[in-house]
Order: structure tokens, then C-alpha cells, then sequence
């Protein structure tokens, strides 16, 4: 419970200390037990090592939780489906965009194999890169960061083209690796940066500060500085006077 406890307060931190959140994660897998379920906790901690660039060192750990751990029928489901995530995850070595034909399609059957972590995960990858949407099945919610405009209608198979109401929103440079500017048709009151498992990264207020509420001048443009985030691809969440917005950016 204190682990559990100590890894929220992390993870709503305005910057999040990543060594501490793995040492975390680490002692909730510990004290997982030995049979039934793998923790939720170890895909977590091999997300972040994928987010830093440590593809090799999330690999290792997820191929060693068979032996750790006693998976029952449905955990051995989960586990295998999200393997096939982990690998596609390597195979573009984590940047979603460079996905093919193929790859997306191997996508699909992830999304379509259950509604566990995994799935959820590349119902969310596949809408929100390749617009490749599930409607009503998507069931991971960014910290609100799925609102999207459906378009197209629903396909037989149940998916349906989808545009990221994005509209209006520029984000240079891209990639950066430090100062990430923000500009808006609208007035910006609020930035959210996200994680692809939906871990709130950083917040910034309108001012640039990491503060909700702010007593100055909003305004149509924010630089914020993303230099101590790992190297990854983030969803920004821009609250503007006239509504959300949402976008995307790598930092490397």
C-alpha cells in the first residue's frame, strides 16, 4: 500500500522521478504473489525502461515472468498478447508512426484479442497514429485525451476511421530535446503531457508553470521545457478558452 501510495504521489509530480518510480515498481512486484496473476506493476515497470530507450532491459524483464511468476489461463493469455505488443514495440523501437501494413495489422489482433492492458493499449496506439479507431470499445482513457471527431462511420468489423481533433494546434520543433512550444487559435489555460500508458508526465498552466490556475494574461502560445522526460513519444492535452485540444510530439 505504501509503494502503491508512493507511486501516484510520482507519478502527479510536475516532473517525474523515474529511478525512484522504478524502485517502486520494484518492490510491488516483489510482494506480488507467486501464482495466479502477473502484476500489473511489471508491464508498467518494462513500459518505462521502453520509454527511456532500455528496449533490451524491458525485453529481459518481461521474458523472465513466466519463471517468476505462476500465470494462471488467463494471465499466460494476457501475457502472450502483450509480448506480441512488446515486439511490435521493438520493431519500430517505439515510435508508433514508423509502423507498416503489416505491423498494423498485427496491431489489430492485439486490440482485438481481449479487453486487458495490452489490447486497450494498441486500441489507443492504433486511434491515435494511425486513426484506426474502435468507437464504443475503447475503453483506455488518457486523462481525457481520447476526445475525438468519428468520422466515416462504423466499419463491419467494428472499427471506424477517426481524425484527432487536433485542429488548430502547432507543436514545434518536433522532435525536440528540450523547449517544445505550443500555439493555439485559442487562448491556452492548461497542458497535460502523457505517456502511451497514460501517466501524466507534466502539467503546465497558462503562464508556464506547473500550476492549474493562473492570475496572468492567457495566452495563444506556450513554450514548455520537456528536456527531463525520457526518450519516448508523448499525447499533449492543451485546455484552450474554447475547448480541449490534443496533439502529439517525440522527444529525443
Amino acid at each position: 500500500d505504501l509503494a502503491r501510495t508512493e507511486i501516484r504521489n510520482i507519478l502527479c509530480d510536475s516532473v517525474p522521478d523515474m529511478e525512484l518510480l522504478k524502485e517502486w515498481y520494484g518492490v510491488v512486484i516483489a510482494a506480488a504473489p507467486a501464482t495466479g496473476d502477473i502484476p500489473v506493476s511489471a508491464y508498467q515497470l518494462a513500459e518505462v525502461y521502453s520509454q527511456e530507450g532500455g528496449l533490451s532491459t524491458a525485453a529481459a524483464l518481461l521474458a523472465a515472468l513466466p519463471q517468476q511468476f505462476i500465470p494462471d489461463e488467463a494471465a499466460r493469455s494476457e501475457y502472450s498478447n502483450y509480448m506480441a505488443l512488446q515486439q511490435l514495440r521493438e520493431t519500430v523501437a517505439g515510435n508508433w508512426y514508423l509502423m507498416t501494413d503489416t505491423d498494423i495489422e498485427a496491431m489489430q489482433r492485439v486490440a482485438e484479442h481481449d479487453n486487458g492492458r495490452a489490447a486497450r493499449m494498441a486500441k489507443e496506439i492504433l486511434c491515435f497514429f494511425h486513426h484506426i479507431c474502435y468507437g464504443d470499445d475503447m475503453v483506455l482513457n488518457l486523462g481525457d485525451i481520447g476526445e475525438r471527431n468519428l468520422s466515416g462511420g462504423h466499419a463491419q468489423d467494428g472499427r471506424t476511421r477517426c481524425v484527432p481533433t487536433d485542429n488548430g494546434l502547432v507543436i514545434y520543433p518536433n522532435p525536440t530535446g528540450g523547449t517544445l512550444t505550443v500555439e493555439s487559435a485559442s487562448p491556452i489555460r492548461q497542458i497535460t503531457v502523457y505517456d502511451l500508458s497514460g501517466r501524466v508526465m507534466m502539467t503546465a498552466g497558462g503562464n508556464g508553470t506547473a500550476s492549474v490556475e493562473t492570475t496572468h494574461a492567457l495566452s495563444l502560445r506556450q513554450d514548455i521545457n520537456v528536456s527531463s522526460l525520457p526518450a519516448g513519444i508523448y499525447l499533449l492535452r492543451v485546455l484552450t478558452a474554447n475547448g480541449v485540444e490534443t496533439g502529439r510530439f517525440v522527444k529525443n
